[in-house]
């Protein structure tokens, strides 16, 4: 009898553990393609782009890599790991040896991520100077 128990406690746990791997590839593919920044808040008394220059910013995501695309150049791809069952959903993007922590929401082709440069991951997408934490709102490229 105890066998059975634990014969179905693994294989439940074996079922969640499935879910949450197909969870986290539908939402990898949710992100994959071309994405163009449409605004980006910066904490308090720090430049952000101007208008010019976001109409310029774009940012690809393939299956595990992000990069960001400045006009005709681009920046080295930082690798990143989502886990949508986080709430805020959790993204973390890491290029060297630095990793900066962040959360992100996509409703339907509007995307937006909230990253912090230095401290704990943000808990709401909002600008904060001490933490470095800045957000930015992407829309899906037309294809």
């Amino acid at each position: 009898m105890k066998l059975h128990r634990v014969l179905f406690v693994v294989a439940a746990g074996l079922l969640v553990a499935a879910d949450a791997k197909e969870d986290l590839k539908k939402e990898l593919d949710k992100l994959k393609g071309n994405w163009s920044v449409t605004a980006v808040e910066v904490p308090k008394g720090e430049k952000g782009p101007s208008d010019n220059e976001l109409k310029q910013l774009k940012v690809v995501f393939t299956d595990d890599k992000m990069s960001i695309k400045f006009g005709d150049e681009e920046d080295k791809p930082a690798t990143y790991k989502l886990d949508p069952s986080k709430k805020p959903k959790e993204i973390d993007a890491t290029r060297g040896d630095k990793t900066l922590k962040g959360i992100y929401a996509l409703e339907g082709d509007t995307l937006k991520i909230c990253f912090s440069e230095k401290g704990e991951r943000p808990k709401e997408f909002k600008a904060d100077a001490d933490t470095r934490a800045a957000v930015m709102t992407l829309q899906r490229a037309k294809k």
